[in-house]
């Protein structure tokens, strides 16, 4: 499931947001508000709000591939709605979702949050998959209605006075209708895209009144690249959207006062009645002692620890009197900033203390694990001597610097044998693999008792936790595997079931192992910078990944497989690797040329959703060089394009995906892109329906691709058999232009199309059999190989 998640801090840290009050709700106060429903940091920087615009709509089941494609993006649970008028006259929008070839493929917050299709960040948008009809266009936004309960229901309020300590309320708020609604509006046109940011409807009006004119233009396919969009409108923000953004922007991260509303007036609790509730004098009222407890109890434990920047940000004498008295610290204790300072010094204070008991425990047994390739559990092993007074150093080293004794999964680190029953993690995140789903064969019934909370609400792709009462969802993959183990196997192992939010190192090293069957590196990409940096710190050190680092390394960096597999004679498609440190659109084009190319394809390493990914023409990057130019600037961050000639026959033959797992074959499915069926859907087919002469060639060729995988290893080093890998394999069967390419222009070609690993999705509910008792077994099978090598090797 890619999608923003946070850890417990980071999402109270975000919710510490301040907006306009409805009318009769205390509307000119002063007020922090805070949930624990995590928030949406907005991406910085035009690149980063068209790739999260297109991801999230390709979530909502948008199509974000096609000849004219325009998104529209916002913020909040009012229901805006995107109209596109035609040029014969016909509108495309939530009353007409199609015409001309053009569908409004994703409608969003008809009844806001309530209505179940609304998410945090709503989308829609309207597709055009061949050429749309020439003529004037027009596209505008309006806002259909305003929806009140666009806030949790349960938010505490803090009142701060001069003068007095904070108290806090909880109120159930409401969002003011005499408000803009922010939106951003992306267009992309034969592949050039053009971002529209900042924008916003007029405040308070709704329907017709609140229409804004985004932009005009003509469309003519018939005429140059260069000159078939030509613009004769385009909007841009107005004063009154830029002061109203900015004012959410400071409030939401400096806790100003609300937009709009003055600093000096405090807030006026009421009662269910409407009567103004007394507050004690600006302190906690008696009967909320429990939490106010609670909230001490934290603050003390946060303020033993030895960090001298737990309050950053007051001033000295202040953080002091914090020090020396823990029950002072509540009005710090509402400073967004010190969240993730106490959460930096939980994670110092972890550290110490692990590093602490490995210098008390030095009578453990315990072994070096593997290199990158397991060549430490496979070299010869030293003599005691040698090893004692390595593990010596090392924890002096330890000691000292009071840091874990290695990080890096990669470097030799200390282990100890596991002890049962075995504890498994599963990093669970799916949202298009569905096993609840009247095409399953097999018997759900088992999912009965399956906390709704790892269900799946179809619409958002939200689980259920994070939908309100009453949303029905329904279980993936992911989750379904680990709860048949769990009810199955539960007396051998345990399952640890891991939200995205929730994985933390500390989680991760609580287990034997975590199998990765959902959520993984590429899901962070999408949540920006910080988590993608802490996900990848936590998979690189925890060390007991399934895969391992090093697997996932080598497959989320195409080249490092591809390249491998062709050094291997493993037929792949003619590829060019553009490399971020040496790419320019000259030197890309130039080189394509020069390899006899008429029409390529772009994808990229790092990424998901075919995000990314374009169909282009020589012919018409050399007209008009805009088109590889606007590539490269959308996509300046990508580590490494992938560059492929594109192969005619791909879509018109069936692509088989083979699934493995210990190296040996379990089953294949087999589709047809749905642009080359009668129907436009895409076809998939299962086993014995698969011809012989795909699968066998599948099967073949995925075969000798498991080769040049990194080994896998157990967490103490000692190797063992992959896990769940995927090969994907295509067919040619048209002339190549390609100089060093020879397939068989009137034939058949099979060849290596990429290659997944155990987040891939598994199409369980398209199999003619049950494989999720299947699946469940494989992976407690492994689990327990897993288990008594390490314990072999700490023997």
């Amino acid at each position: 499931m890619r999608k923003r998640y946070h850890s417990w801090a980071s999402a109270w840290l975000q919710t510490i947001l301040c907006f306009g009050l409805a009318e009769g709700s205390t509307a000119d106060a002063q007020v922090v508000l805070a949930s624990g429903k995590g928030g949406d940091r907005r991406p910085q920087g035009a690149l980063a709000v068209t790739r999260d615009i297109e991801r999230r709509v390709v979530q909502a089941g948008g199509n974000t591939v096609g000849v004219l494609v325009a998104s529209l993006s916002w913020t909040s649970a009012d229901d805006l709605d995107l109209h596109m008028l035609l040029p014969g006259g016909q509108e495309i929008s939530y009353r007409h979702k199609t015409a001309e070839g053009g569908e409004l493929d994703v409608d969003m917050c008809v009844q806001g949050k309530h209505g179940g299709n609304c998410a945090d960040r709503p989308v829609e948008n309207i597709v055009f998959q061949d050429d749309p009809p020439a003529g004037r266009y027009k596209i505008f936004v309006q806002n259909f209605n305003y929806h009140l309960n666009t806030l949790p229901e349960n938010m505490q309020v803090a009142r701060m006075q001069e003068g007095r300590k904070a108290s806090k309320e909880e109120m159930q708020l409401r969002l003011s209708q005499d408000r803009p609604v922010l939106f951003d509006l992306l267009l992309k046109v034969h592949g050039s895209k053009k971002l529209f940011e900042g924008l916003c409807t007029p405040a308070g009006k709704t329907h017709g009144s609140s229409d804004v004119i985004v932009l005009e233009f003509d469309y003519d396919p018939t005429k140059d690249e260069d000159e078939r969009f030509i613009p004769h409108f385009e909007a841009v923000a107005a004063q009154e959207c830029l002061r109203y953004s900015e004012k959410l922007a400071l409030a939401g991260s400096e806790a100003r006062a609300l937009p709009g509303s003055p600093r000096e007036k405090s807030v006026q609790p009421r009662t269910s009645d409407g009567k103004v509730k007394k507050t004690g004098g600006g302190g906690a009222k008696a009967h909320r002692s429990g939490k106010r407890a609670g909230r001490h109890a934290n603050i003390e434990m946060a303020t033993s620890w030895p960090v001298k920047d737990t309050c950053q940000g007051r001033e000295d004498a202040k953080h002091a009197a914090l020090q020396a008295d823990p029950l002072e610290g509540k009005g710090c204790m509402e400073k967004a900033e010190l969240v993730d300072k106490l959460q930096q010094a939980h994670t110092r204070a972890l550290f110490a203390l692990l590093t602490s008991v490995v210098v008390a425990l030095p009578h453990l047994k315990l072994q070096p694990a593997l290199a990158t390739r397991c060549h430490a559990a496979m070299a010869p092993k030293k003599k005691p001597a040698q090893v004692k007074a390595k593990a010596k150093k090392v924890v002096t080293k330890a000691a000292v610097k009071r840091k874990p004794a290695a990080s890096k999964a990669s470097k030799a680190r200390k282990v100890v044998a596991p002890t049962k029953p075995i504890r498994i993690g599963f990093l669970i995140g799916k949202d298009t693999d569905l096993v609840e789903d009247p095409k399953y064969v097999g018997d759900a019934s088992f999912m009965a008792d399956m906390p709704d909370k790892y269900r799946v609400d179809p619409e958002s792709k939200e689980y259920l936790k994070n939908c309100e009462a009453g949303v029905k969802g329904f279980a993936h993959a992911d989750v379904a595997i680990p709860w048949y183990i769990h009810k199955k196997y539960g007396g051998d192992v345990t399952v640890d079931m891991i939200f995205p939010e929730e994985i933390t190192l500390k989680r991760l090293k609580s287990n034997m192992c975590n199998y990765i069957i959902g959520y993984d590196v590429i899901n962070s990409i999408f949540e920006g910078p910080k988590r993608y940096k802490e996900v990848t710190k936590a998979f690189t050190e925890c060390g007991n990944l399934m895969p391992s680092w090093e697997v996932q390394d080598f497959i989320y960096i195409k080249s490092r497989y591809m390249q491998a597999c062709m050094d291997a004679g493993i037929p792949m498609a003619p590829t060019i690797f553009a490399k971020k440190s040496k790419r320019s659109p000259a030197k890309l084009l130039a080189e394509i040329k020069a390899r006899g190319w008429q029409t390529f394809v772009m994808k990229q390493s790092m990424m998901a959703f075919s995000l990314g990914f374009c169909k282009l023409k020589v012919e018409d990057c050399e007209k008009d060089p805009s088109i590889l130019k606007n590539y490269f600037r959308d996509y300046a961050e990508c580590p490494e394009y992938v560059v492929q000639e594109a192969i005619d026959g791909f879509t018109r033959n069936w692509e088989t995906r083979v699934f493995w797992f210990n190296g040996k074959f379990l089953y294949a499915i087999a589709n047809k892109a749905a642009v080359s069926t009668e129907d436009g859907q895409e076809v998939i087919i299962t086993g014995d329906d698969i011809p012989s002469e795909f699968l066998e060639n599948a099967k073949r060729i995925g075969e000798q691709a498991l080769k040049i995988l990194p080994q896998l290893c157990t967490p103490s080093g000692q190797p063992v058999d992959m896990t769940l890998i995927r090969t994907d394999v295509g067919c040619s069967d048209s002339p190549l232009h390609d100089k060093h390419t020879n397939w068989d222009p009137n034939g058949r070609t099979f060849f290596l199309n990429e290659i997944e690993y155990g987040g891939t999705t598994y199409f369980i509910r398209h199999l003619k059999e049950d494989w999720v008792p299947k699946w469940a077994e494989l992976y407690v099978n492994k689990s327990n190989e897993v288990f008594d090598k390490m314990c072999e090797a700490a023997a």
